[in-house]
């Protein structure tokens, strides 16, 4: 059965309060609309003669890092905004992967022998350091603008994970219940961003 309402009851402020809401909607549909529709563009790279290119990051400046693939293992690289990649890979290993790089061009990274990773490094102007955790190596997945670093350490059925700060100071970042925790990201604010198992 239709209902009908007598508008003659209702004050005009609420009907006009009412025409306001309903014309906020349609606007906020149409920006939703236009926002949804935005257009991206898509750039595509490879590292010349690698088997394949696997980015891993990207820094506020527009820099990609990531690995690319070896007839027998696999190397780091990092691509400029300009499209210039060059390679990096810590001097022994068989296998380097490039993870994230803060605003001063230091790289947080891993390397291998030809069975599993092996430790982390930070890689700076064709400079690597490594890094060190509880006395094991660690490995490094990112680090932020003030140098603060994530990643793990341990293995194969308990990870452990972690932040460390530029001076050596590590908090332990270990999910309740759960044998491996591992950091990916951390912000500059110190927000940290990863997965548990």
């Amino acid at each position: 059965m239709p209902v009908s309402i007598n508008r003659n009851l209702l004050p005009k402020e609420l009907i006009r309060l009412n025409m306001l809401v309903c014309l906020l909607c349609a606007l906020a549909s149409v920006c939703t609309q236009v926002y949804a529709q935005a257009p991206y563009t898509f750039t595509t790279f490879s590292v010349p003669n690698s088997t394949y290119t696997n980015p891993y990051a990207i820094s506020e400046g527009g820099y990609v890092t990531g690995r690319y693939g070896l007839a027998d293992g696999y190397a780091g690289f990092v691509r400029t905004p300009s499209g210039t990649i060059g390679t990096i890979s810590f001097p022994g290993a068989r296998t380097t992967a490039a993870g994230g790089m803060n605003r001063f061009g230091v790289i947080a990274g891993n390397y291998g022998n030809a069975v599993s990773p092996v430790g982390g490094f930070f890689y700076y102007k064709g400079a690597y350091g490594n890094a060190v955790i509880d006395g094991q190596p660690a490995f490094v997945i990112d680090s932020n603008d003030y140098g603060y670093y994530v990643g793990n350490y341990g293995g194969p059925t308990a990870v452990t994970g972690f932040v460390a700060s530029p001076s050596g100071e590590v908090t332990v970042l270990q999910y309740p219940g759960a044998c491996c925790t591992y950091p990916y990201w951390i912000k500059k604010d110190g927000e940290v961003a990863g997965a548990y198992q």
